[in-house]
Order: structure tokens, then sequence, then C-alpha cells
């Protein structure tokens, strides 16, 4: 553990130690009118105590079905006896709203989980391969490395993770309809990817995680929601703009205030009047409990900061302090016998603020009566702690409209695509043999110039490496750009020759002895080096060939399956799920339960400690890199595959500390 965490976890404050009571916070709320006079006890009582214990399963195999019957054979049965803090903490109690019994509480607690994760979990869901992706993004790159960590056991393909302020995502493009990327030289054909749902988690004054976080309440303000409400709109906004037509928009913030949940949605929907809706979501999940949106709301600032902000930068005359004062006059005029009130100023009306020095904009107060019958803003939904002992969050579910003729167009271009893609077909196998030659004459061609370009390419390289190190520290972190392994690429400006993308398919190749039909076209390297490949779907695989001459700032993407060391290519556990499908089988190594235990616990083991059977199998392979394979007599039970490597004398495991207690824990071990 390295001094710095040491010091963190010394010097975080005991949750007993901390003052959990804002008086401003209590008075402000009240105001707002977000939760009846009878349930305001019950509230403020569930935001102080801490949130509860609590764990889901993954839904994704293999995991799910193993995780899932090893918790309800075994842990489920003993969790009753657990003590904590002289307490038996209980059996756990499923969720009831939420799907497959995959979500569990303890003690009355809250499902967890990370947003992203479940959003992998649902594009899985109903097929192994989905067409679709999942582009995540956060601005903080150090964050986005986390996220990746966290959905990385999921082990899809279908992920990508990039780093980019929110406001200013960039457009991003991908590969046209019916385009075949795997055919050598051609001639790229893009277009901008839209998305078919958009999840925008703003950043937020996060007042609903106090249980999570107790430090947050002597820090709360009432005008911390008024300074970010611009930026929340901004992002908002640009996720509109990459929404397909038809597509929906989850607005979302872990803050109770109106100024940054509902006064932003009707500020999104005065911007796009005509473009997008508030659809009501509340049927989606019936034993949700939820309030609805407000449709009136205060604007609500203390006092000695307004009248710092109004304090002008040159001496008043006569005719301009005599103003002042009435104003001030009629700003006093709003005190009452309430403390808060005396304390802060209250608007119900952007008529009544200085719009020349005020922290406050028309679009943080409620929309006007006539915008209320179309705005609709009581379908959106606010979260309170006491509603499911959970945390506090607002939600907001937004439809980006069809117009009439996309809407009359859409089974007319379904049909259109279908027919495209089958003279696509038919095209290309009358045309096969002669393209083949054309690509064995590019392909001599090419090699040449890349001969040539070789030199350049490198000096290129490395000028790129020395300016990334002489980047400033308050610069925008990049990543260095992925490219596919098996691609020619026509006459582009990139930062790796065609020679290198050979020696890693060669080095793959030979070290597997792979067929024609293995999918060299799903793996991509980052430059320059390819240490480690990455297995992707096609649809990530669109978006970075698309994107080569301008790379995006992917932080990584996809499922690890491959890193280099002195064997050449060696499998990594990551990926070891998707590749025992793709491998030859020759690459296989059977072995009994009491082996694979030696192989995740031993860091070499010599040949001899494994049966004669087993032995058999190595000694007709050979030595090189390879997947032992834990068959299981129950059909109800999946196989369990660990990476190895067969050498002379000994066998090594591939496999961290930390998967191999899962997979121990799998099979009852620890």
């Amino acid at each position: 553990m390295s001094k710095r965490r040491r010091n963190k976890r010394k010097n975080k404050v005991r949750r007993d130690d901390l003052i959990l009571e804002n008086e401003d916070f209590e008075n402000y709320y009240k105001l707002q009118q977000i939760v009846s006079e009878k349930e305001w006890d019950e509230f403020i009582t569930t935001l102080k105590q801490p949130l509860p214990l609590t764990f889901r399963i993954t839904n994704v195999e293999p995991s799910k079905t193993r995780l899932d019957k090893l918790f309800k054979s075994n842990a489920y049965n003993f969790m009753d006896e657990i003590i904590i803090e002289n307490e038996k903490i209980g059996k756990p109690i499923a969720i009831e709203w939420f799907p497959n019994d995959l979500a569990w509480e303890i003690t009355n607690a809250s499902p967890p989980g990370s947003k992203t994760t479940q959003i992998i979990e649902s594009l899985h869901q109903n097929e192994e391969n989905p067409s679709g992706l999942v582009v995540a993004n956060d601005i903080d790159s150090k964050r986005s490395y986390m996220l990746y960590h966290r959905t990385k056991k999921l082990a899809s393909p279908n992920l990508l993770v990039v780093s980019y302020p929110g406001q200013h995502f960039p457009k991003i493009k991908t590969l046209s309809l019916n385009q075949n990327s795997e055919k050598e030289n051609q001639e790229l054909k893009y277009e901008n990817l839209l998305f078919d749902r958009v999840l925008c988690d703003v950043p937020c004054t996060c007042d609903g995680t106090f249980r999570k976080n107790p430090e947050s309440w002597e820090r709360w303000k009432t005008q911390d929601a008024l300074a970010i409400h611009k930026l929340q709109v901004a992002i908002s906004r640009r996720a509109i703009e990459l929404t397909k037509p038809g597509g929906k928009i989850v607005y979302s913030t872990c803050s109770l205030n109106p100024i940054e949940d509902e006064a932003v949605v009707a500020e999104l929907l005065r911007i796009f009047p005509k473009e997008i809706e508030l659809i009501d979501c509340s049927q989606n999940f019936p034993k949700l409990k939820f309030s609805q949106g407000l449709e009136k709301w205060k604007v609500i600032i203390p006092k000695q900061q307004k009248r710092r902000i109004k304090q002008p930068k040159r001496k008043m005359n006569k005719e301009e302090n005599n103003q002042n004062q009435i104003k001030i006059q009629q700003e006093n005029n709003i005190k009452n016998e309430n403390s808060f009130e005396n304390d802060f100023f209250i608007y119900e009306d952007f008529g009544q603020v200085d719009r020349k020095n005020s922290l406050i904009y028309p679009q943080h107060f409620p929309p006007k009566n006539e915008e209320l019958s179309w705005m609709n803003l009581k379908k959106c939904m606010r979260f309170l702690p006491h509603f499911m002992n959970t945390g506090g969050f607002f939600v907001a579910v937004l439809q980006k409209k069809m117009k009439e003729n996309q809407k009359e167009n859409q089974k007319e271009n379904q049909k259109e695509i279908k027919e495209n893609e089958l003279n696509q077909e038919i095209k290309e196998n009358e045309n096969e043999k002669e393209n083949q030659k054309e690509i064995e004459k590019e392909i001599k061609e090419n090699e040449k110039e890349i001969e040539l370009n070789e030199k350049e390419n490198q000096k290129e390289i490395e000028s790129n490496q020395n300016e990334k190190k002489s980047k400033n520290k308050n610069q925008e972190f990049k990543e260095e750009p992925f490219f596919p392994i098996i691609m020619n690429f026509p006459k582009k400006t990139i930062s790796i020759s065609e020679e290198k993308l050979k020696e890693s398919r060669q080095l793959l190749h030979d070290s597997y002895n792979l067929n024609d039909n293995f999918p060299y076209n799903l793996f991509l390297g980052r430059a320059p080096l390819l240490k480690t490949l990455v297995y992707v779907s096609e649809s990530v695989r669109n978006i970075v060939i698309a994107n080569l001459e301008s790379p995006i700032n992917i932080i990584n993407c996809g499922v690890r399956s491959f890193a280099k060391d002195f064997n050449g290519y060696r499998i990594a556990q990551e990926g070891i799920n998707k590749l025992v499908k793709i491998l030859p089988e020759n690459r296989r190594i059977k072995v009994t339960k009491d082996e694979i235990l030696q192989i995740l616990t031993s860091k070499s083991i010599p040949k001899e400690k494994f049966s004669q059977k087993t032995q058999e199998q190595m000694n007709s392979l050979g030595k090189g890199n390879v997947i032992f394979v834990l068959e299981m007599n129950d059909p109800d039970k999946n196989e369990i595959y660990v990476s190895g490597n067969v050498g002379i004398k000994n066998i090594i495991g591939f496999v961290k500390q930390d998967d191999s207690k899962s997979l121990l824990h799998e099979m009852n071990q620890l």
C-alpha cells in the first residue's frame, strides 16, 4: 500500500465524529416541497443513516449461472449467522423490482452497481454477440481507466471507453452500412455515429449521496446548484444532438435539487421543442417507488453573496444611489419572521432579480403556465432515500421524435438494406477470382512502398513520442491509438506501418498455428509496439478503422486477449472464454480438478506431478501456450478454463491472483 493511500485512510474522519446537520439544507428543501410535511422526519432521518450493505450478481454468462447457484446453494444458508457490530445481519432478501433475482439486500438494502456494467449486461442479455456497442465516456482519464477495470470481468468485445468533456464530445465516424472492411485497399465510406440510447449522468452537487458521503453535509450550499446548471444543460444538449431520431436520452443526477433536475429538463425542452419529448417510464418497473417531477420551485441565494455581487466598481451618483436603495428596500420586504428567509433571497420569478449582477438566470425558474401543459414535467422521477432505503437521485427519460417522412421511409430503408446486402454478396462471389489477382498485385506494390516509407514512419513515431513526453501536465491526456492487425490502409497518414502489423499477425499465427478462418480482423493492438491484442466486435472495429487518420482518445476497448512475451503471444485470462471458441482445439489440454488447483495455486509445476493422461496430451502438443480445461460432469455447470504454458519440464499458469481467487471460489475450494 502506498504512503499516500495510508495517509488518506489515516486522516479520514469517522462517521460518528461528523456533524450530520445543515440548517440551510433543511430549510431549503422544506421550501422546495420535494417531500410532504408528514414524510419530512422520515426523509431526514434516513438521509443521516449510512447506506446498507448490498450486492448484485452479474447478468452475463458464464459468471451468472455459476455465481447464482453458488450463492443460493451455499452462501445464502449461512449468512444469517454472520455478526457485524454485535448484530446478526440476517438472510439476504431478493429485491422485488430487480429482474431474475439478481439483486439482493441485507438488512433492507438497495441495489448497487456501475451503470455502465448494467448497460453492458443488458446488451448481452439476449444474444452472446450483439451487433450494438456501448461507448462509455468520462472527462477524467483516471476514472475512465477505473471504469474499464470494473467492466473487464464481463469480457465484452462491444465496449469502447473514451475520455472527453461531455459538452464537447466529438463527432465519431463509423463505416457506412454494407461496407466490407476486410477488403484490402478499398476506398472506405463513412457516416457519423448516432446513438440509439444515451445515459447522460451529469456532474451535480450530489446531495442525494449524503448517506455515502456524510462529509458533504457541512459543505452543502444553496448557490452551488445555480453554478453547475449551465454545464448540465450543455452536456445534455450534446447528448441529444448525438441521439438518433426515435432514440432515448436518460438524464440523471444524484441531486435532489430542482435547479439541477426539472429546471435542466425544462430548458432542454425549450431548446428542442419540436425534437424531444418527456416520456412516462413508470410502468417499466411498477414496484419502484418515486415521486413525480415538480412544476413549481423557488430560486434561493444567500443575501450576503447577493450584496457582495451587487457592489459597484465605481462610485454611484445620487440618482443611482437612490435607485439602489429602493431595490434594497424591495429585497428587505421579502423578510419575515423565519431566520432562513431573513438570510436568503427567495425568488419565485425572474422579474425580482437584478439582471446585471446576479448568479441567477431565467432558465433557473419554473416554466410559465403556458409551458407547463406541453412540457409534462410530472413525468420526471425523483427517488427519495426513505422510499426504498436508497440514496437520492433524479431521472428523466426524453425521446427524440422521428419526422413523418422518417417513419414512412423506415420500413422501405430496411428492405433496401437487405436487397443491397444480397446484391453485394452476389457481386463479390462473381468477382472473387479477379479481385484476388488484383489484391495480390496491390500487396506486392504496397510492400515496396512500405519499405520506402518505413523509415519515415519510424521517425514520425519517435517525434510523436517526444512530443507526448514534452506535453505540459495540465494539457489533455491522450492515449496512443489502436489499429486492426489485418487491414491494409489505403494511402492513410497513420503512425504505424503495415509491415509492423504483418509481423504481429505472423507472430500470432506461429504461436497457435491458426487457420484462415481465424478472425484476425477483430483483433486490435495499440501503436506502436502492439504488446497487447484486444478482441472487439465489428461495431467497435468499424469505429477504429473510420477514425484512423484522426484517432479518437480511446482509453481502452474490447477484451484483453493476447499479451506478447518470450513465447510469442500468450493467452490473457480476461479473454479466455472468447478465445476458447475460436482457437484450434489442439491448444486445449484436459486436466483434473486436482491439477487445475495446482495450476491456480502454484507459480510453476513439474510435468511429472500431472497424470499420465495429461502428460501424453502435453507431449503430443509440444511446448507452447495452451488452455487448460476442467470439464464438469454436471451438465448445468460450465467448464473452467485457465491460461498457461507448457515448457520442456514445467507448467506455468498465467492467472492473476484476483482471478485465481474467483476461480477457486467457483470450485468451492476456499
